[in-house]
């Protein structure tokens, strides 16, 4: 196993929590489990983007209402954002087109869960 150190690199402003992570082409890709937006930070230019996975999304939504996105992964062309499953509203899998960032489709994985 290889052995490697975290260290605090940066802080990005705006984001209350974040609960999954991609590094690709020098940016970050962050879901947090209070939000309803996929983040995309640019770590040359610091700049943050917010990408809406859900209707009406909020940054700090209410434990009752959240949909409690816990991973992302990629393959292919798109992202999958996952919630925790923990509650009706936590059942999603949402799918993104890795580069416009736009919804390709949302699952309910109810039954997987």
């Amino acid at each position: 196993m290889e052995k490697f150190t975290l260290e605090l690199l940066f802080q990005i402003i705006g984001i209350g929590s974040a609960s999954g992570l991609i590094y690709k082409d020098n940016s970050l890709l962050i879901i947090g489990d209070n939000s309803g937006f996929l983040y995309e930070y640019q770590m040359d230019s610091k700049d943050l983007k917010r990408h809406p996975l859900l209707e009406n999304p909020t940054e700090n939504t209410l434990k009752k209402d959240k949909a409690d996105f816990e991973a992302i992964t990629h393959f292919g062309d798109s992202l999958y954002v996952f919630g925790s499953g923990s509650t009706d509203k936590r059942n999603k899998m949402i799918q993104v087109n890795s580069t416009d960032k736009k919804i390709i489709a949302t699952n309910n994985l109810t039954d997987l869960y």
